[in-house]
């Protein structure tokens, strides 16, 4: 459960899967970070956006225009099994505008 940033961080796995055990075991019904209960008002999900640095010019820009196109349309369909929300519409037609612009 323990993921690699909390120990390379120095938190030991068994105390981050002692947390983990105990938030889990007292949350009836399971909270949902990204898309929090109607009943609070105020909640916001939570979400972040990721990034990709690569060159915006070389030999290789092909395949990388190729892989980033796949990212933000076929594939980002895989995170909302994960319960990602979806990338909203404005911010996928901004990554395809950079992604175009590679050459």
């Amino acid at each position: 459960m323990a993921s690699s940033s909390c120990t390379s961080a120095g938190v030991p796995e068994r105390l981050v899967q002692l947390v983990h055990d105990e938030l889990y075991s007292k949350m009836l019904p399971p909270l949902r970070l990204v898309d929090p209960p109607h009943e609070y008002k105020t909640a916001w999900p939570i979400s972040e956006f990721g990034y990709a640095l690569v060159p915006a010019n070389g030999k290789q820009a092909t395949v990388v225009q190729q892989f980033l196109t796949y990212c933000v349309t076929t594939g980002r369909s895989l995170g909302t099994l994960i319960d990602f929300p979806p990338i909203p519409i404005v911010v996928q037609a901004a990554a395809l505008r950079t992604i175009n612009g590679l050459s």
